[in-house]
C-alpha cells in the first residue's frame, strides 16, 4: 500500500483499531508553546433613563443583557503558518465580547488526544479541542467530552454540510462540530475531459472518447477507501445500528459490480499512486482522490488545468465519497460562565467569517453558503456536501481488509460479487463477535471535576 496516498486511511484505522480493543492511559510530557489571545477585561456597566416618570411607573425596565464573559482555553495542533488566521478569528469575537479572554495551547498532534483525556480526568483541561473527526468514539466513551445536541439548534445544523455533520454523531450524541472538511472526491483535467459528466453512463462516455496516444480518459481508484461511498450513494448501507454488516444483499451487489465496471472507463487503480502521478502530469482526465492532494495537484498541474465535479448520477442515486471532517469537541468542566462563553465561541467559529478565514489555510469550509475565492475549494465543497459521513466507530476497524479482500477478488479472480460479499460478512461478524467478548462492559465514566 502506498504510503504517502494512503496515510490518513492508515491513521484512522489505526484509530479505530484503538478504540476497539484497548484502553487509554496518560501520555508522557510534551514540548508545548502557547499563543495567547488579547485577554481583556472591561469594568463598569451602563445604564438608561426612563423617557418619563409616568412610563417607569407603569411598565416594567427592559431586561438586562446576559453579559458574555469567562476564559474560554483552546488546545490544538495546527501548524504554525496557520496560527495567524486562528489569532485573527479570536481577535474578531473579542471585538463582539471584549469579556472574554483566551488561552491557545499548541500541542503535538501525536499526543493531543491522550494529554486531553488525562487532563480532563484530573478536573482541567481545555475548554475546547479541535482534532479530527476520528477521535469522537474514543473522547465519548471515555466521558470526556460535551454532547452537543442540546446546544446546537436545529438552524446552526442547518447551515453545515451533512455529511461532515453526521461524521460527528456516535451513539445517538453530538460528539462535536465540523469546522472543516475533507474526503474523496472526483479531480478533472478541463484540458482533457471538456465537460463534467452528469451521469456514469456519461463518465464512462467521456473517458473513453478522450483516450487517444498517452493522454487516458480515466484512471479511476476502487478499493474500498475510495470506493466504499458509492454504495450509500446508491441506496445501499454498510452496517446496521449493531456495526455489523449491512451489505450482503441485492444493493451490495450492484455496488461491486459497478466497481467493477469502472475498467469499461479505462485502467484501474487498486491501492496505488500511479492515477495520481499521471493526473499531476496532465496525461490523464479524470481520477479519484482524496482533497488532501488538492494543493499537490494544483501546484504541479496549475490551477486552470484541474476541476473538482459533482458526482455522477447512477440510477436512482448517485457515486459518492467519503467525508472526514476536523471537530471541534467541548469539554464538559468549567463554570457556566466559561461554558457560555466556549459555547459562543464555538457559534463563532462556525459562522461565515470565521470560515471564510479559514480558507485562508487551505481548508475547505463546513459551511454550506459560503463565497470562496478558491475556486477548487468552492468546487470541492459542493462535490462534499454529496458526499458520505466515514463511520467513524470501533466497529469500523474490521470492515476495510475485509472488503479490499473481497473486492480483489471480484476484480482479479473473478469470484463473484455475491459469494465476495458472503465471504465478507462472514469475516466481520467473526472478528467483532471475537472483540466484543474479549471486551468487558464498559463502567460509567466518572463525570469530570468542575
Amino acid at each position: 500500500m502506498s504510503q504517502r496516498k494512503y496515510l490518513r486511511y492508515v491513521m484512522i484505522s489505526l484509530v479505530l483499531i484503538i478504540s476497539a480493543c484497548s484502553g487509554l492511559g496518560p501520555g508522557e510530557p510534551a514540548q508545548e508553546t502557547s499563543l495567547a489571545g488579547i485577554p481583556v477585561v472591561v469594568a463598569g456597566s451602563t445604564s438608561t433613563a426612563a423617557a418619563s416618570v409616568e412610563i417607569a411607573a407603569t411598565q416594567p425596565p427592559p431586561p438586562t443583557p446576559t453579559v458574555v464573559q469567562g476564559t474560554v482555553v483552546i488546545w490544538h495542533s495546527w501548524a504554525d503558518e496557520d496560527l495567524a488566521v486562528l489569532a485573527g478569528i479570536i481577535d474578531a469575537f473579542q471585538a463582539q465580547y471584549p469579556n472574554v479572554q483566551f488561552d491557545v495551547l499548541y500541542i503535538p498532534v501525536e499526543e493531543l488526544r491522550q494529554r486531553y483525556e488525562t487532563a480532563v480526568r484530573e478536573g482541567t483541561g481545555p475548554s475546547l479541542l479541535l482534532g479530527p473527526v476520528e477521535w469522537a468514539p474514543l473522547l465519548y466513551d471515555g466521558g470526556v467530552v460535551q454532547d452537543l445536541s442540546s446546544l446546537a439548534d436545529p438552524a446552526l445544523l442547518d447551515s453545515l454540510s451533512p455529511p461532515a455533520v453526521d461524521a460527528g454523531r456516535y451513539q445517538g450524541a453530538l460528539v462535536g462540530l465540523p469546522y472543516a472538511q475533507g474526503g474523496v472526491v472526483m479531480y478533472r483535467n478541463p484540458n482533457i475531459i471538456v465537460r463534467a459528466p452528469d451521469t456514469y453512463e456519461q463518465m464512462v462516455e467521456f473517458a473513453r472518447e478522450n483516450t487517444v496516444g498517452e493522454e487516458i480518459g480515466a484512471f479511476l481508484e476502487r478499493s474500498f477507501f475510495y470506493g466504499g461511498a458509492i454504495l450509500d450513494g446508491i441506496g445501499g448501507l454498510l452496517m446496521d445500528e449493531n456495526g455489523y454488516p449491512a451489505f450482503n444483499n441485492v444493493k451490495g451487489v450492484e455496488w461491486v459490480e459497478l466497481l467493477r465496471n469502472y475498467d469499461l472507463a479505462g485502467p484501474i487503480s487498486f491501492q496505488t499512486d500511479q492515477d495520481l502521478d499521471l493526473f499531476k502530469e496532465g496525461r490523464v482526465g479524470m481520477i479519484v482522490d482524496g482533497t488532501w492532494s488538492m494543493a499537490a495537484i494544483s501546484e504541479t498541474l496549475g490551477a486552470d488545468n484541474v476541476m473538482i465535479d459533482p458526482w455522477p448520477l447512477y440510477l436512482q442515486g448517485a457515486l459518492s465519497g467519503y467525508v472526514l471532517p476536523e471537530m471541534v469537541y467541548m469539554n464538559q468542566r468549567g463554570g457556566p460562565q466559561d461554558q457560555n462563553a466556549a459555547w459562543e465561541f464555538v457559534r463563532y467559529f462556525l459562522s461565515t467569517p470565521s470560515q471564510t478565514s479559514l480558507a485562508a489555510t487551505g481548508r475547505i469550509p463546513t459551511l454550506r453558503e459560503i463565497s470562496l475565492e478558491n475556486s477548487l475549494q468552492a468546487q470541492a465543497l459542493q462535490a462534499l456536501l454529496g458526499g458520505v459521513a466515514y463511520p467513524v466507530r470501533p466497529e469500523m476497524a474490521a470492515y476495510p481488509t475485509a472488503l479490499d479482500t473481497a473486492l480483489k477478488s471480484v476484480f482479479e479472480s473473478g469470484v463473484s460479487p455475491a459469494v465476495a460479499l458472503q465471504t465478507a460478512e462472514q469475516t466481520i461478524r467473526q472478528e467483532l463477535d471475537a472483540v466484543k467478548a474479549a471486551t468487558p462492559p464498559a463502567s460509567p465514566s466518572p463525570a469530570p471535576t468542575p
